[in-house]
């Protein structure tokens, strides 16, 4: 077959405009339909933009693998755990965390967000209304030490430098998608520094695990992620140091990296409407009056809930979705084989006009009216399907947690009027530093 020069071009070009500006290149698919045939290179894609399609791709999990470019890459930091995995591997192990991650487990983490919330607001007040803070260095150091304690139930002096090593590793991945090249598996400098930091990583990670298994008096009775998947006996997880490092891993991004870039963002729409930050206020005092948080206050604070809702909609943190077939297949008359890319954002549906009226509007109010389900799949923050986010629950009721328990203490105000725009590498994180005034209601 012969192939125009235009489109040979395209298709050469198409992976460096996914890398250095993906949400344009998302964008501008999503204006051509909403299921689109393109190439990166010698592969053949689909980009797919269309509840009921994406939930086809989505729950076919024999059809539709994690064998793609960006899963393969995600391996390489993750493992082979359950975020990861498909097949038989992943049906075993998914077993135990659901188990942990069940709709009640996790409650009684909800003091302990609260608790150490405050000793990071503590910290605030002592630097005084004037200060300007960034939210996001505050927030990723207060999730850290959540983290640390919602998986092993302790915090160690390791926590920190996974942080540091995620960064590290992290802004090779920013500068490699501004400029693709020399790849990664080359012995570059980069290379080297990339691999630093991830066996930093892995140092944390086995020394929380080593430090817990050292307490094995604590596994029949501890709530922590691990206390419980140790109790559990389960030989999927339990079967290596590898298996739970892998697994740990991602529960250990996703408390992080995730949880932090979306409590970042909130404070951006929050504080540019002035109006929400004073219902989120009102509310979270109302509920908490005055005392420590506990494990119910969560069920009323619906208007937060919205707010966290609405922060995941106009900037989800997981903002693409990949899968590769394994099998034939036709969507929308658009044939696909083996080997066929097949494309999804949550970045394109959640700002779509036919399912979410004036999308680039942020609007806590639309989830306090009835809301259409659109197959279930319009509204994406977790992923769906079978292999949606296992945590995605627990993730909700920690941003809750957290957001209403600064609103309770602090007249929080922006200390830029800069419009931030949005950055996305692993997550999607802001351009900029998203830097704040807090006053403390006591002093007021």
């Amino acid at each position: 077959m012969i192939i125009s020069a235009e489109k040979a071009v395209a298709a050469a070009s198409a992976p460096i405009r996914f890398l250095r500006e993906p949400l344009s290149f998302l964008d501008n698919l999503a204006a051509q339909g909403d299921v689109v045939p393109f190439s990166m290179l010698r592969t053949k894609a689909l980009f797919v933009n269309r509840p009921d399609a994406i939930r086809r791709v989505l729950m076919d999990t024999k059809g539709y693998v994690k064998e793609d470019p960006f899963w393969r890459a995600m391996r390489a930091l993750l493992g082979d755990g359950v975020t990861t995995t498909d097949g038989s591997i992943w049906a075993k192990q998914r077993r135990p965390i659901q188990r942990v991650f069940d709709a009640h487990s996790y409650e009684w983490s909800v003091p302990l967000i609260g608790d150490l919330t405050h000793q990071m607001l503590d910290e605030w007040e002592e630097r005084g209304p004037t200060a300007v803070l960034d939210v996001g260095e505050h927030v990723r150091a207060l999730n850290l030490r959540i983290g640390a304690r919602i998986i092993s139930g302790t915090e160690d002096a390791s926590s920190g430098s996974f942080g540091k090593a995620f960064e590290i590793w992290h802004q090779s991945a920013a500068d490699f998608a501004k400029f693709p090249f020399p790849p990664l598996n080359w012995p570059t400098p980069r290379r080297r520094k990339v691999r630093a930091a991830q066996k930093a990583m892995d140092a944390s990670l086995f020394s929380l695990l080593v430090e817990r298994l050292q307490r094995p008096q604590e596994q029949a009775t501890g709530v922590d992620v691990l206390s419980q998947l140790l109790a559990s006996g389960d030989k999927a997880i339990a079967a290596t140091p590898s298996v739970f490092r892998d697994n740990l891993m991602g529960l250990r991004l996703g408390t992080y990296e995730n949880q932090s870039a979306a409590l970042t963002w909130l404070w951006y729409w929050v504080t540019r409407n002035p109006e929400i930050f004073g219902r989120m206020a009102e509310e979270a005092r109302a509920v908490f009056r005055g005392r420590e948080v506990r494990a119910e206050d969560f069920h009323g604070l619906t208007y937060t809930t919205a707010v966290v809702r609405e922060t995941l909609r106009i900037c989800p943190t997981i903002w693409v979705l990949m899968r590769q077939a394994a099998r034939f297949d036709e969507i929308d008359g658009h044939r696909v084989t083996p080997g066929t890319l097949m494309l999804m954002s949550p970045y394109t549906i959640h700002r779509d006009a036919r399912y979410w009226p004036e999308p680039e509007r942020f609007d806590p109010e639309r989830w306090l009216r009835k809301k259409p389900e659109h197959d279930g799949v319009s509204y994406i923050p977790f992923g769906a399907g079978p292999h949606v986010c296992l945590a995605g629950n627990f993730a909700i009721q920690q941003l809750v947690v957290i957001a209403a328990t600064m609103a309770s203490r602090f007249d929080i105000t922006a200390a830029s009027s800069r419009p931030a725009g949005l950055h996305p590498i692993i997550s999607m994180r802001p351009d900029r530093p998203i830097t704040v005034h807090a006053r403390s209601r006591d002093a007021a």
